[in-house]
C-alpha cells in the first residue's frame, strides 16, 4: 500500500518497483494456497483459488490441474471451465480453449453478467484466431448488445465487420 501511495505521488523508482513487488506477492499466495490444499486436498474453494494464483503466475499446466479439480464444485463449474478455457487459450490448444469456453458459456446463463461477458470476449478470440470470423463476430455483439464499453468489443466488432 505504502509502494503505490508513493508511486501515485509521483515517485518514479516506487513506480518501477510495483511489478516486482506484485510478482512476489502472487508467488507468496501461490505457495500459501499450495500449502492449503495440501492440509485440504478436499476443499475445491482452496483448489480453484489456487488454480487462478497458478493462471496468473505464468503456470498455465499447474492452474489446469487445479481448474479440473475445481470442476468438480457445481458453484465454481462455469469458472473453472472459463479458467481452463483461458489457460488453453494461453497455450494455443485452440479447440480445447474453444470447447470450455463454449460449457462454461451455456453453464453460466444468460444472468451471468461480466462472468458471461468475459466468456464470450474468449471465446471470440479463440474464434478469431481459428479464422471463424462469423462467430467471433457473433460473441461480440452478444457483448455489444448488452455493453458497449466492454474492453475494446466495439473496435474488435467494427474491425471484423469490414474483415
Amino acid at each position: 500500500a505504502e509502494l503505490r501511495a508513493r508511486a501515485d505521488a509521483g515517485d518514479a523508482a516506487a513506480k518501477a518497483e510495483i511489478p516486482a513487488a506484485e510478482r512476489r506477492q502472487l508467488g507468496i499466495l501461490v505457495e500459501e494456497f499450495r500449502y492449503r490444499v495440501a492440509k485440504h486436498p478436499t476443499d475445491l474453494a482452496m483448489r480453484h483459488s489456487l488454480a487462478g494464483y497458478l493462471e496468473r503466475s505464468g503456470d498455465l499446466d499447474g492452474a489446469i490441474a487445479e481448474y479440473q479439480n475445481s470442476i468438480k464444485d457445481p458453484r465454481r463449474r462455469p469458472e473453472a471451465l472459463g479458467g481452463l478455457g483461458r489457460c488453453f487459450l494461453a497455450k494455443g490448444l485452440l479447440d480445447l480453449a474453444a470447447s470450455q469456453l463454449e460449457k462454461a458459456i451455456e453453464e453460466a446463463g444468460a444472468a451471468a453478467g461480466d462472468r458471461s461477458k468475459s466468456l464470450l470476449y474468449d471465446l471470440a478470440t479463440v474464434k478469431e484466431k481459428q479464422g471463424d470470423v462469423a462467430k467471433a463476430r457473433e460473441c461480440l455483439a452478444r457483448i455489444y448488445e448488452v455493453d458497449i464499453s466492454y474492453q475494446d468489443v466495439a473496435r474488435r466488432l467494427e474491425g471484423l465487420r469490414k474483415a
